[in-house]
């Protein structure tokens, strides 16, 4: 820190706190998102329609605009889990470790890791 920063008193904190609105868009329906990057990462392995079912479940659970975004964010993200649990495998893939990794992220709290950005 002290050779990016020079004082390191003057470093960002690597953590920031997200209001509930920023943590439904870095994690549901930003650009970038966790549940874009994992369509992304799936598509090559799923059929175009049961993709595109996939897709519109996703849209149709979006937790925006609800009066308790943590507690809907929670409640798509076991929905989601429990979708991708049950897509079919096949001889290209599984999709057990995405459900597992989109069930931590329903328990996570409103931190994420700011970028660095070293002058």
């Amino acid at each position: 820190m002290r050779s990016v920063f020079g004082d390191p008193n003057k470093a960002p904190p690597p953590l920031e706190k997200l209001s509930p609105e920023a943590v439904v868009s870095v994690l549901w329906k930003g650009e970038g998102s966790l549940v874009e990057e994992l369509v992304q990462c799936m598509a090559p392995h799923m059929e175009e329609g049961l993709l595109n079912d996939l897709k519109e479940k996703i849209r149709e659970h979006d937790p925006s605009g609800s009066v308790d975004l943590r507690r809907e964010l929670q409640k798509s993200f076991l929905w989601l889990r429990d979708e991708v649990r049950s897509l079919p495998c096949t001889y290209k893939c599984r999709h057990d470790t995405a459900a597992d990794l989109i069930h931590l992220y329903a328990y996570t709290k409103y931190f994420r890791v700011r970028e660095l950005t070293f002058l």
